[in-house]
């Protein structure tokens, strides 16, 4: 029986389930209604863009990834976290999400069309469609071109995906270009690969259209955060993914690699460094230690001395920065070694891992447990910090590395996309919104607080970035004709924190994008928000951005990341009117001494009518 999601009470108990294998008819179904959790809704986003066969890898690199925050009303030792994916294609209306397309449309036989709409698409007849192939079924042979007799097919298999093919070598000629030519023109050589045909197919499963992925449930608990924990500070669970092996070894699994190894926190913040390892991984997959062992650990890397690709200055100019990723030799830990704020216990725990079993070398860890736990732990100490793993750094392809970013200053980062959304800092002294298609795809937006006021830029500051421009080919800013920038701006002194909005280069659309600051300021002043754009440029805002501004909360429209800030000044009006009044006083003072000491007898009846001595 077929139940929808969007079934009645009714509905759901009318349906007959039949019978077991011994016939005994299975109990009526019975619609129950339970009490909301009383939980904020779960988020619904688009997921980030990756390539085909590339293991998650989103543009930056990176794996894209989701950073789930455990709600702290879910303590249980068995919970359940239930992962899938589905698959949609181009081939279905509305992207897959027209509930008129279901099963009902599949065909009886697989071997038969079904009876999804196809010819509609692409202008055809169903006729038509039937008759040059434009139906959604296995392997349908296409005719492209109308009339020709010539058909198409697809031919893919996805077990040729994602993996080296052998070396060919070809024997060719390079001829000298005709003498008619224009020169300095470009030659496109236009080419169709493959053998001679008039048939192609497309390689179409439609058991693999519409349908749900790789369910795959894990089962773990969520414990209660210690009671001498101070409140709202985060936690962050420090791990290790991956397997044994090299990238073709392991797939579709990954190589070894700190989860996260990118992390940025705020003192006072925890982190909870724990993994596990295994000594049962395949005999012959590539790897150091023990074969069939995978043990990890974790110590910071030491700086580099020469510059590479700008890593050197990078290095020098970092908050406190410990070490570069170019470089793969560790440190020599001593007593002021600074990590994080641990111990030095702490820190050498995590690099040489404890003794627990036989039958190897230390040097490789081989003795190490396979469970590695540090426990949570107060972070004290600003600074960025990269690490790595000893062992799982050989040259040819393993690189087991991660860096963490401690600052001062609250912060946060959230990906938001096409369906918009908010990132607000712990604070609540800042608050972005983007509205709904306002983005393309998914960013990953951070927002920061910072202490200061932010000025114009002084000429060796403006000298500095004409260079730039000059060394780099940076394009020339351009900024919005209705933005006063630098002497043309407004200054004046902080009335709220700056409030950093990254990606700075991300051009957005003005009507869009809010930006919500709290700021402290009198009554008699006036308020105005300036900004810094991403090469530096500073501007006020003018009255057209500024949605509201006053209770001590400021809200406007911006069109970019950069820094932002809500200044002050005293308002001039009233700075008039206090001149005015107290030159006005200062004179009928200066009278009433004058008027007294001409005449003394009408000052003693003053002061005999206040009670005053004569």
């Amino acid at each position: 029986a077929v139940v929808s999601t969007q079934s009645t009470g009714a509905e759901c108990e009318a349906v007959n389930l039949g019978t077991d294998a011994t016939g005994t008819a299975f109990a009526d179904p019975e619609w129950v209604q339970a009490d909301a959790f009383g939980i904020p809704a779960p988020e619904c986003v688009e997921a980030d863009w990756s390539r085909d066969n590339h293991n998650g890898n989103g543009l930056d690199g990176f794996p894209n990834v989701y950073n789930w925050t455990v709600p702290s009303h879910t303590i249980s030792d068995n919970c359940v976290l239930r992962l899938r994916y589905n698959i949609t294609t181009g081939e279905f209306a509305e992207g897959g999400f027209d509930p008129e397309i279901d099963a009902s449309l599949n065909a009886n036989n697989n071997n038969d069309a079904s009876e999804l709409d196809v010819a509609t698409q692409f202008g055809l007849t169903e006729a038509e469609a039937e008759d040059r192939g434009y139906q959604f079924e296995n392997n349908p042979q296409v005719e492209v071109f109308e009339d020709s007799g010539v058909e198409v097919q697809l031919a893919i298999n996805t077990a040729q995906y994602g993996r080296t093919f052998q070396d060919r070598s070809h024997v060719f000629g390079i001829r000298s270009k005709p003498e008619d030519l224009v020169e300095g023109q470009s030659i496109i050589n236009m080419n169709v690969r493959g053998k001679r045909g008039n048939i192609v197919q497309l390689a179409i499963n439609t058991a693999q259209y519409g349908r749900t992925f790789q369910d795959r449930s894990h089962v773990f608990g969520i414990r209660s955060k210690p009671e001498d924990l101070v409140e709202g500070q985060s936690i962050i669970n420090m791990n290790v993914r991956g397997k044994r092996g090299n990238i073709v070894q392991v797939y579709p699994a990954v190589e070894y690699d700190f989860q996260p190894n990118r992390v940025q926190m705020q003192t006072g913040d925890y982190i909870h460094v724990q993994w596990t390892g295994s000594d049962t991984n395949p005999g012959n997959n590539d790897g150091q230690g023990r074969q069939g062992t995978d043990r990890s650990n974790m110590i910071l890397i030491r700086n580099i001395t020469y510059d590479k690709e700008g890593a050197l200055l990078e290095q020098t100019t970092a908050n406190e920065q410990q070490g570069q990723w170019a470089s793969n030799y560790p440190i020599v830990i001593t007593n002021e070694t600074s990590f994080m704020g641990l111990t030095h216990a702490d820190i050498i725990s995590a690099a040489l891992i404890e003794q627990t079993q036989f039958g190897g070398d230390m040097e490789e860890l081989d003795d190490a447990g396979t469970y590695y736990n540090m426990g949570l732990r107060r972070i004290t100490t600003a600074g960025v910090y990269n690490y790595m793993c000893t062992r799982n750094n050989n040259f040819s392809n393993r690189s087991q590395k991660g860096r963490i970013v401690i600052t001062t200053a609250p912060f946060v980062q959230k990906k938001i996309g096409v369906s918009g959304g908010d990132v607000e800092l712990p604070n609540g002294d800042a608050k972005l919104t983007i509205d709904p298609n306002a983005l393309a795809s998914a960013i990953l937006f951070y927002v920061e607080e910072e202490e200061g006021t932010l000025t114009q830029s002084t000429a060796e500051e403006v000298e500095a970035r004409r260079r730039r421009r000059r060394d780099t080919e940076e394009e020339e800013e351009t900024v919005d004709e209705e933005i006063a920038t630098e002497e043309n701006a407004e200054t004046g002194s902080s009335a709220s924190k700056i409030i950093g909005v990254y990606p700075q280069e991300l051009v957005l659309d003005k009507s869009k994008a809010h930006l919500k600051v709290k700021y402290t300021a009198d009554a008699a002043d006036t308020t105005f928000v300036a900004m810094v754009t991403s090469q530096g440029t500073y501007a006020s805002l003018p009255d057209s951005r500024i949605e509201s501004m006053g209770s001590g909360e400021a809200q406007f429209l911006i069109s970019s990341g950069g820094k932002y800030q809500v200044l002050k000044y005293p308002y001039v009006p009233v700075i008039i009117a206090f001149c005015i009044l107290a030159i006005v006083l200062t004179a009928l003072i200066i009278g009433m001494v004058v008027y007294f000491k001409l005449n003394p007898s009408s000052w003693y009846r003053v002061k005999r009518m206040f009670g005053g001595d004569v």
